[in-house]
């Protein structure tokens, strides 16, 4: 009996560990050609965009590993260093990147959705990113070349967390990315006390954004969960890429641990 209830306790705690306790998931956009439009490949994930500068309202992948492209400024490694930003020592790799689309050149849908030119949008925008209902409490990425935005500038360049849609009334907490840059900042001193963190022509850093985070960060929010997100690249451009996301654990998954306790408990009783 003991052999039992062992291997029925082990079984729920793999399975329940398997989901709660999950590391970051990483979204996979190297396996996407250079210039494909992204929409719904990715199962559970829609992308989307709203572009603000005239191009397609169009989410594009950018090879970054590429030389002589439409945009030098996001070429990166292995064949092109980084100039600045916590991923240029050492020089990190960022493969394919998200961007809003600036032409449509080649483009002819339904039966063509790669872009032959890819190039991000100057005029800049928005992408979004929606997890359904699945909720969220962490959010990695990488931002490659940032050469329109600084700490004080007046354009809008951050990322926005959202519960449920995309309307104003269920945004959770809206990140400026000049968050990392101000003195007394939450963000600047959680994540970028020793400076690394900075934008400029060519420039790739990484982020980390947790629920702890928005939490900590912001009056008034709950638990900092959401399920949708938002990059606004207000009258900028640049590149996103090695995206990571962890989800919250699932209920069933919670009673079935509890549940593998209660029983460890009364076996031992």
């Amino acid at each position: 009996m003991k052999s039992i209830m062992f291997k029925v306790w082990s079984l729920v705690f793999a399975a329940a560990c398997s989901v709660s306790f999950a590391a970051y998931q990483q979204i996979d956009l190297d396996q996407f050609a250079n210039g494909q439009e992204l929409t719904n490949q990715i199962s559970g994930i829609t992308f989307s965009a709203d572009n603000t500068g005239g191009g397609p309202d169009s989410v594009a992948i950018f090879d970054t590993t590429l030389t002589d492209t439409a945009d030098p400024d996001l070429e990166g490694p292995p064949n092109t260093n980084w100039q600045g930003g916590n991923l240029s020592d050492p020089q990190t790799g960022v493969g394919n990147i998200i961007i809003i689309q600036e032409n449509t050149t080649g483009y002819d849908p339904p039966g063509d959705t790669i872009f032959d030119t890819p190039d991000d949008e100057g005029g800049g925008g928005s992408i979004f990113i929606d997890y359904g209902s699945t909720l969220m409490k962490g959010f990695k990425f990488a931002f490659a070349d940032s050469e329109e935005y600084s700490s004080g500038d007046s354009v809008c360049v951050g990322i926005s967390f959202y519960r449920d849609s995309f309307d104003e009334t269920d945004l959770v907490a809206k990140v400026p990315l000049a968050d990392y840059l101000e003195a007394g900042n939450y963000f600047k001193t959680t994540y970028n006390s020793d400076g690394s963190i900075e934008f400029e022509d060519h420039y790739a850093n990484d982020f980390e954004i947790t629920s702890g985070d928005l939490e900590a960060a912001f009056q008034g929010v709950a638990d900092g969960t959401f399920n949708k997100i938002k990059i606004c690249l207000d009258n900028s451009s640049g590149g996103f890429g090695l995206l990571e996301y962890e989800q919250v654990p699932e209920p069933l998954t919670l009673a079935l641990l509890g549940g593998g306790f209660i029983l460890a408990r009364k076996r031992r009783a």
